[in-house]
């Protein structure tokens, strides 16, 4: 959750004409917003952990005019980059604001691909609706 709450910072404080490239340390996160984006979307984010916040991300990439490329960072360059981010947070820690949420409402997609759908993605739905706090 972390890391997705950290892309959507960056996409909220990136200007939309800007180059970004965005690397990620998850292959999950990676995947999740390229090669099984159109399947997630077509069964409605339906078992997607997390799935209102990834809606939000994959709209906002959506509406981005310049160029947007997602990659895996090698592990081995996490240690080097993770300690160059901290001091780097900790030196403009008071700069810090909210990320901007707004997203247009025609770039959200929410709802399920009914030639997709099958009985069990729905009754699993309907077992997730049950179990969300009201």
């Amino acid at each position: 959750m972390g890391e997705y709450q950290a892309l959507l910072a960056v996409l909220s404080q990136t200007l939309s004409l800007v180059k970004l490239h965005i690397r990620v340390s998850s292959s999950y996160t990676k995947d999740i917003l390229t090669k099984n984006l159109s399947k997630n979307e077509e069964k409605g984010w339906s078992g997607v952990p997390h799935r209102k916040i990834l809606q939000i991300i994959t709209a906002t990439l959506r509406a981005r005019h310049g160029r947007t490329t997602i990659d895996k960072i090698r592990d081995q360059e996490i240690k080097s980059d993770v300690k160059e981010l901290a001091r780097a947070s900790l030196a403009s820690a008071g700069d810090i604001e909210e990320p901007h949420l707004a997203v247009p409402k025609a770039l959200l997609i929410t709802g399920i691909s009914l030639p997709k759908v099958t009985q069990s993605l729905l009754y699993r739905e309907i077992l997730n609706l049950k179990k969300a706090p009201t």
